[in-house]
């Protein structure tokens, strides 16, 4: 979910498990300003339900600060 509304569907988004980590990640290709906020992903089985939550924030490229 983002800010608590279920994601859209995009060509932009995948999840995906990492096996070492045993973690499952969102990406997000191309990211844009819109991305930004609060991003929440529930867990449920027959065992229970968790949650957490992350926020995304953008920052502009800025030439020479890398330089």
């Amino acid at each position: 979910m983002k800010d608590n509304q279920p994601l859209a569907a995009s060509t932009r988004l995948r999840t995906r498990y990492d096996i070492g980590t045993k973690q499952v990640l969102l990406q997000i290709n191309d990211v844009r300003p819109q991305d930004v906020g609060e991003y929440t992903v529930v867990a449920k089985n027959p065992a229970g339900e968790d949650s957490t939550v992350c926020s995304l924030s953008v920052v502009p490229d800025r030439p020479g600060v890398d330089d």
